[in-house]
């Protein structure tokens, strides 16, 4: 029997699609010959991802983010780690790269592949536009957004062989509805995010106070945790909207499906997106679903062919979309 390869995933140990992509492909198990590990790097490890790695039987290590000035150490701790795990395929889901390469430099046979998630909007963007600059190091750059993909094409036809396109998935046998949800009085609407200054949460709860939709029995549902956290709540505070808006923090697993099944319509209000996750998953659970008419959200929702809805970043016209869909 062939001995099993070892495969590392280097990823961002909180919330994000990053590591929805690795447990989806970790659990689609199509390539069974592989051993796939898992190196979370960031300011905490969730208890969810322990328990995914534990339940999947799946190798995981964990990195604490340090400040700047600890970079050195941390690249050095981060070299031990991939060492330790001695994989023969390194994916990175983050902006890691420099433990990688030298890793690469005393073992030149280890494929590197760089997969893209930061969108375009993300405050981190400058770090993908670094990293770009080292294509010539890696073996593959994956981009699951198209624009990406163009772009990194039309920018190196040096390499263009090494540039693949390969479009988020989520699993759609966990995924599924097959419920009927039983009309409720309150409209509840819904957003799964990290709570960061990429998303326009805030355009959505003011959207509430818009005349077109402020007397109607409409509640916001926002999923997931961040460093705006804090400043979101006293926003809501400020607006009079606490009563209108739930926090409700990170869910996994069968309570983020139960949350998604609750939702009457699903927003994506953001600046920008690779390839939403969370969009894809409201989909698979058949919730109608609207969304910012940015990059990322404008190559699969469509509003002539009627797959989703798009609206500008606007109260007027967020507000008009929520009202469609109510009457």
């Amino acid at each position: 029997m062939d001995k099993k390869i070892n495969c590392l995933h280097i990823v961002y140990s909180d919330l994000g699609g990053a590591s929805n992509v690795v447990f989806s492909l970790i659990d689609s198990q199509l390539i069974r010959n592989i051993n796939q590990q898992i190196l979370f790097f960031g300011p905490q490890l969730l208890n969810n991802y322990k328990k995914f790695c534990f339940n999947k039987k799946i190798n995981f290590n964990f990195i604490k983010k340090q400040k700047f000035l600890k970079n050195v150490k941390s690249i050095y701790f981060f070299y031990k780690k991939i060492k330790f795990n001695n994989p023969k395929i390194i994916f990175i889901h983050d902006f890691s790269i420099i433990a990688c390469l030298i890793y690469k430099l005393f073992n030149p046979s280890v494929k590197i592949v760089f997969v893209n998630h930061t969108p375009s909007a993300s405050s981190n963007f400058w770090k993908v536009k670094i990293i770009r600059n080292f294509l010539f190091l890696f073996d593959a750059w994956i981009s699951i957004n198209k624009i990406d993909f163009d772009y990194m094409k039309s920018k190196n036809k040096i390499f263009l062989k090494k540039i693949f396109y390969i479009e988020n998935g989520v699993n759609i046998n966990f995924f599924s509805n097959q419920k009927i949800k039983k009309k409720e009085k309150v409209f509840k609407i819904g957003m799964a995010c990290r709570i960061d200054n990429t998303k326009e949460y805030k355009l959505i709860a003011r959207a509430l106070n818009h005349k077109k939709i402020k007397n109607l029995n409409i509640k916001f549902s926002l999923c997931g945790s961040g460093s705006d956290q804090a400043n979101f709540k006293k926003f809501l505070l400020d607006e009079k909207l606490i009563n209108r808006v739930t926090l409700e923090g990170n869910l996994f697993d069968e309570k983020l499906k139960n949350w998604f099944s609750s939702l009457d319509l699903y927003v994506q209000a953001s600046k920008g997106e690779q390839m939403s996750i969370s969009v894809l998953q409201a989909m698979s659970m058949r919730v109608p679903v609207i969304g910012s008419n940015v990059n990322g959200l404008d190559n699969f929702l469509n509003n002539k062919k009627k797959i989703g809805r798009l609206f500008n970043n606007n109260i007027q016209d967020l507000a008009s979309s929520i009202f469609f869909f109510i009457k």
